[in-house]
Parts: C-alpha cells; structure tokens; sequence
C-alpha cells in the first residue's frame, strides 16, 4: 500500500513538473524570440525570410496555445511588430541601378558627422547573390564596398554608431584607422561595409508585375 500511494505521488509530482515546464518553456520561447529581434539587422540576407517564419510560427502558436486573454493580446501585439519590422526592412532594400545615388547618400550622410570621404569604390566584380533566399522574399545582392574617409574618432564612433538609420541597407565589416602625425587629431579611416540591393531581374519582374 506504501508503495502504491509513493508510486502515484510520484506521478503526480512529474505531471505538475511537465505542466510547469511546459509554461516556463513557452513564456521562454516568447522572450528568445523578442529579444532576438532586437538585433535584427546583421545579416540582412536572412532577416526577412526568418522573421516571416517566425511570424508564421507565432500565428500557429497563437491558434493552438491555450493562454490567457492578457497573454494573447501580447502575443498579438509581438506578431504586428514583427510584421511592422519586416515591411521596414524590405524598405531598404533598393534596386543595384540606384547605386550611385545610395552611395551619394551615404557621403552627405558621413559630413553631417565631420568627416570627409575620400573614395568610395564599389566591388561590382564581386557580387554575392544570396541564393538561400528562399521564395516568396525578394532576391538580394550583396555588393562589397570599401570607404576612406578622414576625421575625428569621435566623430566615426557617432556616424558608425548610428548608421542603421540610414534608408538603405548597409552593414559595416570592417574598419581600419591609420593615425598620421600630420593630420592629428583626425585619423584616415577605411571602412568595409555590404549593400544590400535588388536584382535588376527582380526589379524588372516587379514593375511589369505592379502594370498588370
């Protein structure tokens, strides 16, 4: 008789322990998923097409998970910024014959720091075409492009920090700073970045699309 009442004491502690986990694996899942989508924005060839899974999962979790009323109106709420986030990011992403332009763009952008470009040469012998894309989310081209610029490190540190409001895509690689005694205190500053941009294919297909 012991035995019997310690055997389903037993099983009742381990069903009340995969209930709990169960709510604490979940409420974890909801906060993985929040915070990985704070840091968004490296690297752009695969943020869209996972925040549109990760939309697709949270609408079946939606529909299956039982949760209180509170707890879904979060939910709902998590769901329309991640949809909202998405449509920024696709915003960014402009056609490769806008080259020029976004390039200017990013030169008057780096004076409103104090720093003065030098060149900017785009790689066009290299482009990367992010293949792993998959349908459904347009597809991208990665261009490598290599910026000397001259000023203060202060200044980069401020123009580098707030690049990702930029209306373009454009990831940072790498940075080189070379210090010269001539023109201190300002340093010369390489820096390597990714545009990311349309196919001119996908653009084409798009506006024939759009007139149909």
């Amino acid at each position: 008789m012991f035995a019997n009442f310690s055997s389903e004491k037993l099983m009742d502690s381990k069903k009340r322990l995969t209930k709990n986990t169960t709510s604490v694996g979940f409420i974890l899942l909801v906060a993985t998923i929040v915070l990985w989508f704070v840091a968004f924005y490296q690297p752009y060839q695969r943020k869209v097409a996972i925040s549109k899974k990760q939309v697709q999962q949270w609408s079946r979790r939606l529909s299956m998970a039982t949760v209180s009323e509170v707890a879904l109106q979060q939910l709902e709420v998590e769901v329309d910024t991640l949809e909202n986030n998405i449509v920024k990011i696709e915003e960014k992403i402009y056609p490769l014959k806008q080259m020029q332009q976004i390039g200017q763009q990013l030169i008057n952008y780096s004076s409103n720091y104090h720093l003065r470009m030098i060149s900017m040469v785009p790689d066009y012998e290299v482009l990367f075409s992010l293949k792993e894309m998959k349908s459904g989310v347009r597809p991208m081209i990665k261009l490598p492009v290599t910026f000397v610029m001259r000023g203060r490190y202060k200044n980069f540190g401020k123009f580098a920090e707030n690049i990702h409001t930029l209306p373009f895509a454009f990831a940072i690689d790498e940075v080189r700073l070379d210090a010269d005694p001539v023109i201190y205190p300002e340093l010369n500053i390489q820096m390597k970045g990714f545009f990311y941009l349309l196919t001119e294919e996908k653009t084409a297909a798009s506006t024939a699309k759009s007139t149909m």
